[in-house]
């Protein structure tokens, strides 16, 4: 009898099934007016025994002055606490190469943060604009100790 019951249905019909049962949700990423993602994901650094993450952007229009951005890393290891950078994008650089400091703890099959805030002025009193990356984790240290 469950013989007959699967001779029923299409074997592709019950590989779309299983399929769509295992896709993985993406979430939906906010870009910024000024720039955009040319490239992202992870730097394993051998030698140091390091791993990043990397994100580069590229100019979406020529900018009016410099902009000064503050980076929020999600911290694996800590995701309360995410590893901040204050860095300015000057209008001569068309991209600009991001770099985390170290991670640890990273989990496979999990997506993590990358937020950046834009500000005209040093101070950075008033968000101009925000943009914001997730990266697809496919490594998992914690069973290296790291």
């Amino acid at each position: 009898m469950i013989r007959l019951f699967f001779c029923r249905f299409p074997i592709w019909f019950l590989l779309l099934l299983v399929g769509c049962a295992t896709t993985i949700s993406i979430p939906e990423a906010e870009e910024s007016e000024f720039f955009r993602n040319v490239e992202g994901g992870f730097h394993i650094h051998v030698r140091e025994g390091t791993i990043r993450y990397t994100l580069q952007l590229e100019q979406k229009i020529p900018f009016p002055h410099p902009f000064f951005l503050t980076v929020r890393y999600e911290n694996p290891a800590d995701k309360k606490n995410p590893h901040v950078e204050h860095l300015v994008w000057e209008p001569k650089m068309e991209t600009l190469t991001l770099s985390s400091p170290p991670l640890e703890q990273l989990r496979e099959k999990v997506f993590y943060e990358i937020e950046i805030d834009i500000f005209d002025d040093a101070r950075r009193a008033e968000k101009r604009d925000s943009h914001q990356v997730f990266i697809y984790s496919t490594i998992d240290t914690r069973s290296y100790g790291r």
